[in-house]
């Protein structure tokens, strides 16, 4: 939805609704999900907290610092924010 016109979005979003009903924009996170973190599913929730929970602490932890510091380089180089170097 993020790259649609904002025309597009208000009219498509009633009829989806309509046919669809509210919670019909939901039903697709749990099958993303599986495909996103497959190993849940061959290790099982107490596999996942026992064997992966360090690995994906720091996978999910190094993508987001380097979201942050994208956001933070974009911002100074924009103005919004002024080095601290």
């Amino acid at each position: 939805m993020a790259l649609c016109s904002m025309e597009a979005v208000k009219d498509g979003i009633p009829k989806f609704i309509k046919s669809e009903d509210a919670l019909g924009l939901y039903k697709e996170f749990v099958p993303l999900w599986g495909c996103q973190i497959p190993f849940i599913k061959k290790l099982g929730v107490r596999g996942l907290f026992t064997r992966e929970l360090a690995l994906l602490i720091l996978m999910i932890g190094t993508l987001t610092g380097a979201q942050w510091g994208i956001y933070y380089v974009f911002n100074v180089f924009i103005g919004l924010l002024s080095s601290p170097l």
